[in-house]
């Protein structure tokens, strides 16, 4: 009869432990340093400038933005990279300059083999995800198993401004 009392006792105890979570800690996105936000690295001075000129070049002919970053293994994990990249866009505001949501966040990690591409939805109709898993494929990634992020970046963005161009 005491083991009896004392195993149940034991499992309230667990029970009531185990039915505590703490809440996750919130996430601090890191600031955007300009369209191209590079925290692991994979261009150089010169290449992020060139992006840079691409995109400010389109986004004053639009008003549409575009943001590219790379990040490193210790801003996300496998698992979360999408969910953290969906998320940061929506922090970054990218594309929410006049309240039209047309921005496109180009989020790169090498040491996760992750890339992804999000639209705002105001850009939904002009760029599908048939338009951007094209690029990936086609562009981006035949560069990046070479080693040319840059490349890849560069072809990437300058054919997602053809598409946006195109449809708008």
């Amino acid at each position: 009869m005491k083991f009896a009392i004392k195993l149940i006792f034991l499992f309230l105890i667990l029970n009531s432990a185990c039915g505590q979570s703490e809440k996750p800690a919130a996430i601090v996105f890191p600031k955007p340093t300009g369209s191209v936000s590079d925290f692991s690295n994979i261009y150089s001075s010169a290449e992020e400038k060139v992006l840079d000129s691409i995109i400010r070049t389109f986004e004053k002919r639009t008003s549409m933005e575009i943001k590219i970053l790379s990040l490193d293994s210790t801003m996300t994990t496998l698992e979360g990279f999408n969910s953290y990249i969906l998320r940061l866009a929506g922090a970054w505001q990218v594309g929410k300059k006049e309240g039209k949501d047309n921005g496109v966040l180009i989020g790169i990690s090498p040491s996760l083999q992750r890339v992804r591409i999000t639209n705002g939805l105001g850009v939904e109709k002009s760029l599908t995800d048939m338009d951007t898993k094209r690029v990936l494929d086609d562009l981006m990634f035949p560069e990046f198993r070479n080693g040319s992020y840059f490349n890849g970046t560069r072809l990437g963005v300058e054919e997602l401004i053809r598409v946006l161009e195109k449809q708008k």
